[in-house]
């Protein structure tokens, strides 16, 4: 502000966010597979029928596989 209080002019502050927007999906994604992984061994250890197990993991794999 001048003399007479009238604003002559301001300053602008921008930060580059990229590395922590980079590192924030990359621990989404991280997080999703364990979630995925975590869920999926829950059922395997549930399971004694080979097809359906051979399913749950194929599942799994195409779940894994479609996130990226």
């Amino acid at each position: 502000m001048d003399d007479e209080r009238k604003l002559v002019g301001f300053v602008k502050v921008l930060r580059d966010r990229t590395e922590q927007r980079e590192t924030e999906m990359a621990l989404r994604e991280r997080t999703r597979a364990l979630e995925i992984l975590n869920r999926s061994g829950a059922d395997l250890a549930r399971e004694d029928d080979l097809e359906k197990v051979v399913q749950l993991v194929t599942d799994a794999g195409v779940e894994l596989a479609s996130s990226t």
